[in-house]
């Protein structure tokens, strides 16, 4: 992967303000905090560091490919080579490089040697890891470090952090792999993502659009009635009415009726329309008024808008032509 121009110059900000050795060397420290306080003022920088640390750890592929090379080596934190007892919960809060340094022989071997300048805060961390390994026994050399202070290794010299870093696997769906090297930018935001949550059982009132006949819904659309009317009605019949259910089953809403007075906890799309008691006095008074049908029960009043709605006809005094639209329509 060719790193662009503006790449380099952004992990030459971190670089610089982060006082590391190598531009990648963010992606291992172990303390989040340390990098907070020392970019808290470029908050565009802070927040690459910040998804970084959400990649997967490159501790593993470090590991069992023996001991790394010399830049990774110093740039790994010292808990990945000097491992906590159970009865420790202290952290260490620096690197290899920073109490360390790699002495090279002509054989190209090096061995790990404490470094002979110390600032005044990484002799109080070596003087505390050396309390933890032999005072308190609360920590312990890994055999990884072992073998690298009393067999130096070989051939390790030189600077491959990079490219382990970006032979990390973000997606595996069994038959191609994705690395970060190879990662689109659509790539790394599908890794990043946080895993969706499971929805909830849609209710009753978001389970049962009202599926009609080719014939019906062709009578639907060619009906001329106002375009008002006809949406609100393919609302209704779609079961997408901003009913109290349907706002708690997609925005995890508050599924009460909103009307002013009414106390339904669970307001369904029939509640909404028909049932919330304004609404259903002006519908009893308007079918009894315009309808030759005495009574309407709640039976009735939700299977008006349907595919199959009572059978009643409209008073002669109120006969027009929308309403037999309005009759073809149904």
């Amino acid at each position: 992967m060719e790193v662009s121009w503006g790449k380099d110059i952004v992990l030459d900000l971190i670089l610089w303000k982060t006082r590391d050795i190598h531009r990648l060397s963010f992606m291992l420290d172990p303390q989040e905090n340390r990098l907070h306080q020392q970019l808290k003022h470029f908050p565009h920088l802070l927040q690459l560091v910040k998804a970084a640390s959400t990649l997967p750890p490159i501790k593993t592929p470090t590991m069992q490919a023996g001991l790394p090379d010399s830049t990774t080596f110093l740039e790994s934190p010292l808990e990945w080579w000097f491992l906590s007892m159970d009865n420790d919960n202290t952290t260490l809060t620096a690197r290899i490089g920073d109490l360390f340094e790699l002495e090279i022989d002509r054989n190209n071997k090096f061995k790990a040697a404490y470094k002979r300048r110390l600032s005044r805060k990484s002799k109080c961390i070596r003087d505390d890891l050396i309390t933890q390994l032999a005072g308190t026994n609360t920590r312990r050399m890994s055999q990884a470090y072992l073998d690298a202070i009393q067999t130096p290794h070989a051939g390790v010299v030189g600077d491959r952090l990079a490219q382990r870093i970006r032979s990390l696997i973000l997606l595996d769906n069994g038959k191609t792999k994705v690395t970060l090297g190879t990662a689109s930018t659509r790539q790394i935001r599908q890794y990043l993502s946080p895993t969706p949550e499971p929805e909830p059982p849609p209710t009753p009132s978001t389970m049962h659009p009202e599926s009609g006949t080719k014939s019906q819904w062709r009578k639907f659309w060619k009906t001329k009635i106002p375009h008002r009317a006809r949406s609100f009605w393919w609302r209704y019949k779609r079961d997408i009415i901003p009913c109290g259910t349907l706002r708690a089953h997609r925005w995890k809403q508050d599924a009460h009726c909103d009307a002013q007075g009414c106390r339904e906890r669970k307001a369904d799309k029939n509640h909404h329309v028909f049932g919330c008691k304004g609404k259903y006095l002006a519908w009893q008074f308007i079918l009894r008024e315009y309808t030759d049908k005495p009574t309407w029960s709640d039976e009735d009043l939700h299977t008006l808008l349907s595919f199959k709605p009572p059978i009643c006809s409209i008073k002669p005094k109120y006969t027009s032509p929308l309403h037999n639209c309005w009759r073809a329509a149904l």
